[in-house]
């Protein structure tokens, strides 16, 4: 998950946000140290504010019109259609089920992957190290970040990294995550395009 960031705030309530939480938190510092000769640090309380509202109060109305994302929070369930080509340069496709649990705050998203093979078990997994969420002029919110796949040695490929390029969309009040993704997975790289949909939310 993303350290701290007042990135995906709304620009326009960047300033004044800091500025009010500045001054209250020095009026509260200030009136403990009056009353009770306690001494706290305004930055500290301002800190422990932001940490606050990041961690826990980002979703929560009013405090969720300040930021410029949307809820992606929850378990989604799709299919992971993927292509590489083998040792003698033939083309190989195929399709798995793909599971993405996201995890948010108000500094970013943390996303696990997992695909399953055609038996049910677990064909190998990844989490996201580099997120980021962008905006485009027309309002589509995309996901782009990069993972490690852990791998598997019983299906007889190691660690390796990659990259995905996530659309977000929720018409109709259905949540749902597409793209593409692409690997430097030795000995032939992967790529190849994702679908998912949101099944179970995630509220914490």
């Amino acid at each position: 998950m993303a350290n701290f960031s007042l990135r995906y705030y709304k620009q326009f309530v960047v300033i004044p946000i800091v500025g009010i939480a500045t001054l209250a938190t020095s009026f509260v510092s200030h009136f403990v140290h009056n009353h009770w000769g306690i001494a706290l640090s305004a930055f500290a309380l301002a800190g422990g504010l932001f940490a606050v509202i990041d961690l826990w109060l980002w979703c929560v109305w009013p405090i969720k019109y300040l930021y410029q994302m949307k809820d992606f929070r929850g378990h989604y369930e799709g299919t992971l259609v993927f292509e590489r080509r083998d040792e003698r340069g033939e083309l190989i496709k195929g399709s798995m089920r793909h599971e993405k649990i996201l995890t948010q705050t108000g500094s970013g998203v943390a996303i696990r992957s997992k695909t399953f093979k055609e038996d049910g078990s677990l064909s190998s997994e990844s989490l996201s190290n580099v997120e980021s969420i962008e905006i485009d002029k027309d309002g589509t919110f995309k996901l782009i970040f990069t993972y490690l796949n852990n791998g598997s040695v019983n299906n007889g490929f190691p660690p390796h990294y990659g990259t995905e390029v996530m659309i977000f969309s929720d018409k109709d009040e259905v949540k749902r995550l597409t793209g593409i993704y692409y690997t430097n997975r030795l000995p032939m790289q992967t790529r190849g395009e994702i679908d998912v949909v949101l099944k179970k939310p995630i509220k914490k």
